[in-house]
Parts: structure tokens; C-alpha cells; sequence
């Protein structure tokens, strides 16, 4: 039900819109480092972007930082978009606070998250996340803020991929074993299951994310199976994220090949 991997388009389309002129990716050293460039350099292309791009690697297990921030913000940067963890947020934004830069940064949900908004509010001011899921203040999270506050949550950052799309996930599973039993299926097994859900058209958790059609294939080779390019933007200000003016869903897959 996810859209991680609509996250590089969704943080290119927003920069060209932002305005950006001098950007950089930023991605973990890691198996998926080079596929998650590509995407971004398609959705660049798709983008007809003007200005400067620039591609940098994370090696994840780093301590040092000072290199990496010097090849994001050499060239002058004003756009920063990090496909990293919270973790490498931590480290790298002291990192380019120490060479005297403030490029305006951009991050997926969860990972440039509240935590990381809250220890660095300067630095994050004006950054955009990129999210797979509406901001947890909407009135769809009604149900799952309740919940957190009956359980005593920890103080965890549950405006989270981790925390929304479980939370998401669960309900579709619930609306979709409903119609089962409306429909009269006796049994629901993992095979009743998946050929329930597969032939589910329109399936709308209300709000968690747009309206899923499982029945549609996507053309993108090697890709048939996502069925949600959509993103949602948070904006943050005084370490606080809320939801963008232009919070979305926008629909992502023009800029994804």
C-alpha cells in the first residue's frame, strides 16, 4: 500500500517547484543506492530540470560526515534531498552547519522526522518531507492517535512509515475481509485472501492513502506490482512538521519512466 518508491520523483517535482537551481541526492551506500539515483535521474529528465545536479554516496556506517557534506554543498548548493536515515540526518546536518551552509533540505518520511526537526530547528527550517502517508495530525489518524494515547505509547516518532503504514495496512486488510464476508465467503484463508485483494478496484482506507486499484498492473517493467505512486508533503518550521499548504496526494508516476 506503500510509495517508497515514489520518494526521489516526489523530491524532485517538489524542488523544481520550490524553485531549487543546485541540487544534490544524496543516497546510502548500499544495494539500493544506485537503483534509487536512477529514479532520481529519470524523474530529473522527466522534470526537463535546467539547473545543476549533483549525485552523492553515504557510506551508512560512517562516523565522519565532513566529507560527505563538502561534496553535497561544494558547488553551492541550495537544495538538499537525502534518501538516508535519521541517523546520518543527525550526523550530517552538524556536519554542514560546520562549513557555514544552510541548503533548504528535503528528506522521506520518518527519517528527516520531528526527532531530527526538533535538535536541529535552524538548520531544518523550510525543509520538505516526502511521505507516503498524510501528516499524523489529519482526522484519518483519529483512531490510531486514540489508540496511541489509550496504550501510552513511548515518545517514539510514530508520524512514521514504520507507524502510519501498519496503521494503514491494517485497515485495508480490515475492509477488504469485510467485503469478503458481505460477498459470503465462508472461508478466509491466505488464498481467499489474496484473490480478494487482487480483485479489489477500489479499495479506499479513507484518507490513509489515495484510492487503491489492485486490478491495474503498472506498465513500469519490473514493477507491475505498485499500485501506489502517490506522496503527501510536510513542512517544517520551529521543529514542528504539519502538513505543506500543498500537503497532496500528488500523483508521481509522470516522472517515474
Amino acid at each position: 500500500m506503500g510509495s517508497v518508491f515514489s520518494f526521489n520523483a516526489g523530491a524532485a517535482a517538489r524542488m523544481v517547484a520550490d524553485g531549487c537551481q543546485n541540487i544534490t541526492f544524496i543516497v546510502g551506500d548500499n544495494s539500493a543506492g544506485p537503483f534509487f539515483k536512477s529514479q532520481a535521474e529519470t524523474a530529473i529528465k522527466a522534470l526537463a530540470f535546467a539547473g545543476k545536479v549533483n549525485y552523492v554516496t553515504l557510506p551508512l556506517n560512517t562516523t565522519d560526515y565532513s566529507s560527505v557534506a563538502a561534496k553535497a554543498t561544494g558547488d553551492g548548493q541550495d537544495c538538499i534531498h537525502g534518501f538516508v536515515g535519521d541517523i546520518q540526518w543527525l550526523g550530517l546536518i552538524p556536519a554542514m552547519q560546520a562549513l557555514g551552509v544552510k541548503p533548504r533540505l528535503y528528506g522521506p518520511q520518518g527519517n528527516l522526522n520531528v526527532k531530527v526537526a526538533e535538535k536541529f530547528p535552524e538548520a531544518t527550517e523550510g525543509a520538505v518531507i516526502i511521505g507516503t502517508y498524510p501528516n499524523i495530525s489529519a482526522p484519518v489518524w483519529d483512531t490510531y492517535r486514540a489508540a496511541l494515547e489509550k496504550y501510552n505509547a513511548p515518545d517514539l516518532d510514530w508520524n512514521s512509515l514504520a507507524g502510519l503504514g501498519t496503521w494503514a495496512a491494517f485497515e485495508g486488510f480490515r475492509l477488504i475481509v469485510e467485503k469478503m464476508v458481505a460477498d459470503g465467503v465462508t472461508t478466509i484463508d491466505h488464498q481467499t485472501f489474496l484473490d480478494a485483494a487482487n480483485a479489489t478496484s477500489n479499495l479506499d482506507p479513507g484518507g490513509m492513502v489515495a484510492p487503491l486499484d489492485f486490478t491495474k498492473p503498472w506498465s513500469a517493467p519490473g514493477f507491475s506490482r505498485i499500485f501506489n505512486r502517490n506522496v503527501y508533503y510536510d513542512c517544517v518550521s520551529g521543529g514542528v512538521v504539519a502538513p505543506c499548504a500543498e500537503a497532496g496526494p500528488a500523483d508521481m508516476t509522470q516522472y517515474q519512466g
